[in-house]
């Protein structure tokens, strides 16, 4: 069963997941602009992906920030350019 979750706090996150049911939540810890924490129950999905969040997702993060683009009708230099920036 593929299920599709959407759960807003200050962003939306849209998570496709085959493995938690859409229903489970747990309370998680969310900081409001005082300094305090509030307890708010999040989908148990966005947490996981929350706590396991991968080295690929970080580096796409980096490289959207700091995009290092050079258009080229040579395949080969955008590639080479793709990979600077990327390393």
């Amino acid at each position: 069963m593929l299920t599709c979750v959407k759960w807003k706090d200050k962003r939306a996150v849209t998570v496709l997941l085959t493995i938690h049911a859409p229903t489970e939540s747990l309370p998680v810890g969310k900081r409001e602009k005082a300094g305090t924490i509030k307890q708010i129950n999040c989908a148990k999905a966005v947490n996981d992906y929350r706590r396991c969040i991968g080295g690929v997702d970080r580096a796409d993060m980096l490289k959207s920030y700091y995009a290092i683009d050079h258009k080229s009708r040579k395949w080969w230099q955008r590639l080479f350019w793709h990979f600077i920036g990327t390393g």
